[in-house]
């Protein structure tokens, strides 16, 4: 049994990546918040929770958030693959003057 609130998106086959899914999602989104939330578990609920209240004072169209910052534990993630995200997401932030750290 699937929620009311949650809908499901069928691609095209060759449609592939995680970026494009995202792209589909936001779409097709429909409602107040759109929160995209990858099931890895690197999103806490509890983030979503103060995400939300901090938009709806009404200073923010949009808050992200970033998986890492100094406080942040990172586990079960391959180095090589850590070391390929954070040497593009640096060289994307330097070559584009983007002030996020996790792209």
């Amino acid at each position: 049994m699937v929620a009311d609130h949650i809908s499901f998106i069928n691609r095209p086959v060759g449609d592939n990546g995680f970026g494009k899914a995202v792209a589909a999602g936001m779409r097709a989104a429909t409602g107040d918040f759109v929160m995209p939330v990858i099931a890895d578990l690197s999103d806490e609920p509890e983030d979503i929770t103060r995400m939300i209240r901090v938009i709806e004072t009404g200073l923010f169209d949009v808050i992200v958030g970033n998986r890492f910052t100094k406080r942040s534990l990172i586990t079960g993630y391959p180095r090589v693959k850590l070391l390929a995200n954070r040497l593009f997401n640096h060289l994307v932030s330097v070559l584009f003057h983007v002030l996020f750290k996790d792209l």
